[in-house]
């Protein structure tokens, strides 16, 4: 099983490499194009992409992250947490800075600063529900409980990369290197809390 693990993270890096060669290349718009051409623009399918939008907003994180220290109980999830969220911030700020995409024009249904790739939000996303999703699962509540939060967040998971191209902000390959980048950086992240036996 740890193999299947080892080779899923290094082929998402293989893919967030593939995508960023691709960009600046310039060898992605005819897919970019075509991606975003696949939606159909009206006032429900817009209403429904801002709210899923809103849950990667770095504030909504920051709030949500902030909501859960004050429930939790356990002192090292609430650290592995804080850690995670600030490092995933850093890593997707930093790369943007670095290769300094734009974002697409003229087709922004809502307002987005700064630059494209990687989409921030998609990575985020991943990042911070998806070790939510790891935390629920080490926890011993009723199956029910954890089997409803699992399919909220996974679904949420999957809408965001869907909700920032319809939503016009980012191009596709931002979001699919967001996707797989953080695949990887979660299974590193959580690789080392449990070498580290921090959990």
């Amino acid at each position: 099983m740890k193999k299947k693990y080892n080779l899923a993270a290094l082929v998402s890096l293989l893919i967030f490499i593939l995508m960023l060669a691709l960009v600046k290349l310039s060898y992605i718009g005819y897919f970019d194009n075509k991606v975003y051409s696949l939606f159909h623009i009206n006032d429900f399918n817009t209403m429904f992409m801002t709210i899923i939008t809103f849950f990667g907003e770095p504030e909504t994180i920051f709030y949500i992250t902030i909501l859960i220290l004050l429930f939790l109980e356990n002192k090292k999830e609430k650290m592995l947490i804080i850690i995670n969220t600030i490092l995933g911030l850093n890593i997707y700020y930093l790369l943007k800075i670095i290769i300094k995409r734009p974002r697409p024009i003229g087709i922004n249904l809502v307002d987005a600063t700064g630059y494209s790739f990687p989409s921030g939000h998609t990575f985020m996303t991943f990042v911070f529900y998806g070790f939510i999703i790891y935390l629920i699962n080490l926890d011993n509540s009723k199956y029910l409980y954890k089997s409803v939060l699992n399919i909220l967040l996974i679904l949420l998971i999957i809408l965001m990369p869907i909700s920032r191209i319809y939503l016009g902000v980012h191009f596709a390959s931002d979001t699919i290197a967001g996707f797989s980048l953080a695949i990887t950086y979660l299974f590193v992240f959580i690789n080392v809390i449990k070498k580290q036996k921090l959990l």
